[in-house]
């Protein structure tokens, strides 16, 4: 591929490097975009340092490339800031991340709220605003999210009448799993909404 020259362009390179996984090839654009200050590029630095993914793992800088975004009011800056908090097993630092990025209407930062209040990670368990963040999760189409409602409605989480939908919303979810499984798609809790 011959070397962009104009922004656009070098942004454009960066997204197909990044979607075909040639992350070696994508992080230094990303690197040098984000320098010239196009404040999202930092997302995708962020994560692959994060993952390791084209350049050595690195959760300080990784931090560092979200925190900037998360300040510029991004919501999945704020959700990676949140992850990488969880990942260096600070889950109590992770909570107000994921806070502000859920009230910017993010679902997989509404999701992860949903697991801290119900399980108790990171903040004393409180199964009324566990609820009501998977619901935010579920209404805004995540699909774990509605994975784990379908679980807690199956196990009579929301009361025995409750129960019969939990199978139909196993059944639904399975079947939309099964669906993004065969275009190929990865699913995990930032994608899956």
């Amino acid at each position: 591929m011959n070397v962009p020259n104009s922004v656009n362009e070098r942004i454009s390179t960066a997204e197909c490097y990044f979607r075909s996984q040639q992350y070696d090839k994508a992080f230094p654009l990303y690197q040098e975009l984000a320098q010239l200050g196009h404040i999202n590029c930092y997302l995708f630095v962020g994560w692959m340092q994060l993952t390791g993914s084209g350049v050595a793992r690195d959760e300080d800088a990784a931090m560092m490339c979200f925190t900037r975004v998360a300040a510029a009011g991004n919501s999945v800056g704020m959700f990676y800031a949140g992850k990488t908090c969880l990942l260096r097993s600070r889950a109590s630092d992770s909570i107000p991340w994921f806070q502000e990025s859920a009230a910017r209407y993010y679902a997989p930062a509404q999701y992860r709220l949903a697991i801290a209040y119900l399980y108790g990670v990171g903040v004393s368990p409180d199964k009324a605003k566990g609820n009501s963040c998977l619901l935010e999760a579920v209404e805004a189409g995540h699909l774990l999210a509605r994975g784990l409602l379908a679980r807690r409605q199956l196990m009579g989480a929301f009361g025995l009448l409750k129960i019969p939908y939990g199978a139909l919303t196993a059944v639904r979810t399975l079947i939309d799993i099964y669906r993004h499984a065969q275009r190929g798609d990865v699913l995990d809790e930032a994608t899956s909404g």
